[in-house]
């Protein structure tokens, strides 16, 4: 049933092995490629698997590794890398289990094993493995409190509306903070925050200030600053100081900057 003299593309057999499933722009559809299905004669069934829908997170801020693509190391399977969310996909055979470790510069090595359902499921199984960065900014700032020795260097970096990008000005800006953080001190840990103003929409908002976080954090790593010593955060709309502070003066990025002294 696929094969015709019109174009037939992507066969797909479905994860119990019994529906084929194929696109063709053969008369009779919708228009352009439709999609196609058919029962497998039983001598063609193939075996039935679980496809599986994995996420690497950072253990601390629960979203994607900064700046970081996590290795997955399969017991039996060539690795695999995550996608820039994190992801990454397998298929198992009803009832076999796999394990392994993961690997991302920045972070702790973290250990996985899944067993597959037997017989295969459907929907994807879903499986999230979290690394505990080598710096944990939350156990970093309560350790803060209780040390008087070390000195915090606090600047903000201002955007145009709506914008991520770090312009010239800015650059320059930032090297100069950097070198003054870096004279006749160590460095022991950047913080990089990011704001928006309060227009628009809150999660649009929200999205803007991690790539504005993302991308001051990834421009401090080429000045040099090491990647485990930095950590990001976006905030969202910035909280007003009061009524009459105009919008643009939220429209930023605040780095911290902790010395050892």
């Amino acid at each position: 049933p696929v094969n015709s003299p019109y174009r037939e593309l992507g066969f797909f057999v479905s994860n119990d092995g019994r529906t084929g499933y194929f696109a063709s722009n053969r008369p009779g559809g919708q228009g352009g490629m439709d999609i196609y299905y058919f029962e497998l004669p039983e001598a063609l069934f193939s075996e039935p698997l679980t496809f599986v829908k994995g996420q690497v997170l950072d253990a601390v801020t629960g979203k994607a590794l900064f700046n970081s693509r996590a290795t997955i190391h399969f017991d039996r399977f060539p690795p695999a890398t995550t996608d820039e969310q994190g992801r990454f996909y397998l298929c198992l055979k009803a009832g076999e289990s796999i394990s392994g470790t993961v690997t991302a510069k920045g972070y702790h090595e973290g250990l996985f094993s899944l067993q597959g359902p037997a017989p295969a499921t459907d929907p994807p199984l879903e499986l999230t493995i979290s690394l505990e960065p080598e710096f944990n900014l939350l156990l970093f700032a309560e350790q803060q409190k209780h040390n008087g020795s070390q000195e915090t260097l606090v600047q903000s970096f201002l955007f145009d509306f709506d914008e991520a990008r770090i312009n010239p000005q800015m650059q320059q800006s930032i090297d100069e903070f950097i070198e003054s953080a870096l004279q006749n001190h160590k460095v022991v840990n950047v913080e990089v925050i990011g704001y928006t103003d309060d227009i628009g929409d809150v999660s649009y908002n929200q999205k803007l200030s991690e790539a504005r976080a993302k991308n001051v954090a990834a421009y401090l790593e080429n000045r040099g600053v090491e990647v485990q010593k930095v950590q990001i955060e976006g905030r969202g709309e910035a909280p007003a100081t009061s009524q009459s502070e105009p919008a643009w003066k939220n429209r930023k990025v605040e780095v911290i900057v902790y010395l050892e002294e």
